[in-house]
């Protein structure tokens, strides 16, 4: 599935630069539509004449809901840090449809494919190469949403948003929720003033609300205690070079919601955007209690996708809506994507919830000494080679005497899988990987996509910046394979 996204995007950016040197150039378009002003007719097609094509920018389909230019964008991610080098391609889709004089209402599509934790300096290659057990290391993320912008006078905008994540992560679909508001002003000189906040739910296995009878994600929960994930930025722009680029320079402030604790984090960086509104190039440097300290470099590009037209059998693609209109366009802003957080850390989509469970410290384990088991007659392996699991720390033996105080703990035929199901094991099992430092070692005996293993423990050590490798080893009847670094 990661790979189809991957042809698919990689098969667009080939088709789009067959397309721009057909039409000469989105910079050329981008001035044409630049004259035609904001405001279409909904009486007849609008077209504008580029080269030899005309690439039609209003249709009867849409009539008076057509608004700013509907924007695509396809981009790549590289991120690295301590024991961390992630690579991921992402697409974006934003749909406006015209309300008013100077309001949109919109729709958002997102999809992020990112195939391995890298290891190594090759970001362009981590994405086809597979490192141990094909399946366990590719993440997809979908995210669908809505909102509504609005403008005032041409120099402020403010909206709001709602979207619908899903990720698929070692093999099992979680779901999350999120609410954000944004504004965006006109600054002295040309320069743009912008901040958002965002407010995320924490992420549910099968779609479960966990019994809200809308799909909210107890988001007014975490809202009413105070908690929850939450981001907040604030970015400054500014023309460059007679305005052939814009600099924006950016801060985030963010926190995430993990357990019986919360990790915040701090990011900041820059990004340069040409005037037509093609190409940009963002890098950033963040921390945080969850990763550690890690950098960031974006590169996509932006271009205009009109639907309609492919109904038509004409080319789709044209001009993005540029940057300035001297003065500054901020009607641009009225179809580009949302700034939010598509791609949580791992640890963040397997946390969960409990009460009353010990500090994390508890759950510590000597350096390169953590053993994590699943499967038939596993654990016994950690042990006999002198590995520390989980119910040998003061919280893990804690955790442990609880769950037995329970008559039904242990009811399964398979008692093996019996504690998987528990809530309060779950939320060990995540201390217990957040806190692992070292090298890890890990037995399988055709462990269970839905096993704790797979939906807890291994994306929390993954993301975890203390630990370099995870040793897997598996059990293929008769002897012990292995190993194979997970990481």
């Amino acid at each position: 599935c990661a790979k189809s996204l991957e042809a698919i995007i990689l098969t667009t950016v080939l088709f789009v630069t067959c397309c721009y040197g057909q039409i000469g150039g989105f910079s050329y378009a981008g001035q044409v539509l630049g004259t035609m002003g904001t405001e279409w007719s909904s009486s007849r097609l609008s077209s504008v004449p580029v080269g030899s094509e005309t690439a039609t920018v209003a249709s009867d389909m849409f009539g008076d809901l057509a608004s700013a230019i509907p924007n695509l964008e396809i981009g790549f991610t590289y991120t690295f840090g301590s024991n961390l080098r992630q690579s991921r391609w992402h697409v974006d889709y934003v749909l406006p449809l015209k309300l008013g004089h100077a309001d949109v209402f919109f729709g958002e599509f997102h999809a992020d494919s990112q195939n391995t934790s890298a290891t190594s300096w090759f970001p362009f290659l981590n994405n086809f190469w597979q490192q141990g057990d094909p399946g366990l290391q590719n993440r997809i993320d979908l995210s669908i949403g809505t909102g509504y912008r609005t403008l005032f006078s041409d120099s402020l905008l403010v909206g709001a948003n709602a979207f619908y994540d899903s990720t698929r992560l070692n093999r099992t679909w979680r779901s999350a929720g999120s609410f954000g508001f944004e504004a965006a002003a006109i600054g002295p000189g040309d320069s743009l003033l912008d901040a958002n906040f965002n407010l995320y739910s924490s992420s549910y296995i099968a779609y479960d609300s966990r019994g809200s009878n809308l799909p909210t994600f107890n988001l007014f929960g975490a809202i009413s205690r105070g908690t929850g994930n939450f981001d907040v930025e604030a970015g400054y722009s500014q023309p460059l070079f007679g305005r052939a680029l814009d600099l924006r320079l950016k801060i985030n402030a963010y926190q995430f919601e993990l357990a019986n604790s919360r990790e915040s984090g701090l990011k900041t960086g820059g990004e340069i955007t040409t005037g037509d509104g093609v190409m940009r190039l963002s890098m950033e440097y963040g921390h945080d209690g969850v990763i550690g300290s890690y950098g960031t470099v974006v590169a996509s590009v932006n271009m205009g996708f009109q639907l309609d037209n492919l109904l038509r059998a004409e080319n789709p693609f044209t001009a993005p809506e540029p940057v300035f209109r001297s003065p500054r366009n901020l009607r641009r802003l009225l179809a580009q994507k949302v700034r939010r957080n598509w791609h949580k850390p791992s640890a963040v989509l397997a946390n969960s919830e409990c009460t009353g469970l010990p500090d994390d410290s508890q759950f510590q384990t000597p350096v390169d000494h953590a053993c994590f088991w699943s499967g038939k007659n596993t654990m016994a392996q950690c042990v006999v080679r002198g590995y520390t699991v989980q119910t040998q720390t003061p919280g893990g033996a804690w955790v442990d005497s609880y769950i037995n105080s329970f008559p039904n703990s242990h009811t399964s035929t398979d008692d093996e899988y019996t504690r998987d199901f528990e809530p309060m094991w779950i939320c060990a099992s995540f201390a217990s990987a957040k806190m692992a430092k070292g090298t890890v070692r890990v037995f399988l005996n055709n462990a269970r996509s839905a096993s704790v293993f797979y939906t807890t423990e291994l994306p929390t050590l993954q993301s975890n910046q203390n630990v370099p490798e995870i040793l897997a080893y598996y059990w293929d009847g008769t002897t012990w394979v292995g190993p194979t670094n997970l990481k």
